[in-house]
């Protein structure tokens, strides 16, 4: 009786009281028709927590059960999983590779640049029109390496192409007489027609010995003449070429600011056409050719 009776239903009030055998014969009919000891609320959420520790913490369980015979639904409060946060030090986006590509995709930028820059150059230089002639050349003295006085007189009949420099020069002066010695190997035969001429604009230290040691340097056919300052400057001057020393700190350590010019003379001593820094070997043969069709083979 103690077992299955309430607390709440025991009293001494003769009234309420209920007999033993009523209500043993109750409860024993309760218990046949359930087949079981009914669970209480207490007890079924006991039963699902101590289940739920041996399932996975992630799954929820809602447990149904008959609280005190009345068929109510009893929600099971859910677990909630344990998250393990992993600490990651923060990298850095510059590397080693973003470098690289960079430095890659600059120099590829940079070539790009100077190819167009050179095209467009050669582009401009070919479409320029002369009109008419201009009033360049004239006589002149000078002197060969070998000592021999010459003037403009000696290489009648022959085309001249001069070109005006210094031998302390250290860049612009080898490269253009370099480019001189291209044209004519790229002339061939037709190239002894044509007398390559180095005029010096540094006579001061552009003596004879020098510019024997120079000329070892270059194509066999450039002739070096120099002069005293006043047959140098005048030569230069008929040929309007800009001249003037960057420096003037040591009377033996100087360089000498100059225009960058070929001149191309006919053989009547008469100005042709005249070709930049930026021309090509093969424009200024092309252009050579243009002018004398017996220079082309």
């Amino acid at each position: 009786f103690r077992r299955l009776c309430p607390r709440k239903f025991r009293t001494s009030a003769p009234h309420l009281a209920m007999s033993s055998t009523h209500f043993s014969f109750r409860a024993l009919r309760s218990v046949r028709r359930l087949g079981r000891r009914p669970l209480t609320p207490r007890r079924l959420f006991c039963k699902e927590r101590s289940s739920a520790t041996t399932e996975s913490p992630a799954k929820s369980s809602e447990a149904t059960a008959d609280s005190a015979g009345r068929g109510r639904k009893v929600d099971i409060p859910k677990t909630l999983p344990v998250q393990q946060v992993s600490f990651k030090a923060p990298t850095s986006p510059i590397t080693w590779l973003s470098l690289g590509i960079t430095a890659l995709m600059g120099g590829g930028l940079y070539w790009y640049y100077l190819s167009e820059k050179e095209r467009q150059t050669r582009k401009a230089v070919s479409q320029q029109k002369v009109i008419g002639k201009a009033a360049l050349g004239g006589p002149f003295t000078l002197v060969e390496m070998s000592g021999r006085p010459v003037t403009d007189k000696d290489y009648l009949g022959k085309y001249l192409l001069i070109y005006f420099g210094f031998s302390r020069c250290p860049d612009i002066c080898p490269s253009e007489l370099v480019k001189m010695g291209d044209v004519l190997d790229r002339l061939g035969k037709a190239s002894e027609k044509i007398q390559p001429l180095y005029i010096s604009v540094d006579p001061q230290r552009d003596s004879l010995l020098q510019l024997k040691k120079y000329a070892a340097d270059f194509h066999r056919r450039i002739m070096f003449l120099t002069g005293t300052p006043d047959q140098c400057f005048d030569t230069a001057k008929v040929y309007r070429v800009y001249h003037n020393k960057a420096d003037d700190v040591d009377e033996d350590n100087y360089l000498v600011d100059h225009s960058i010019v070929m001149y191309f003379v006919g053989p009547d001593g008469q100005f042709i056409d005249f070709f930049t820094q930026s021309t090509t070997a093969a424009d200024i043969v092309k252009r050579m050719k243009g002018h004398a069709p017996e220079l082309s083979p």
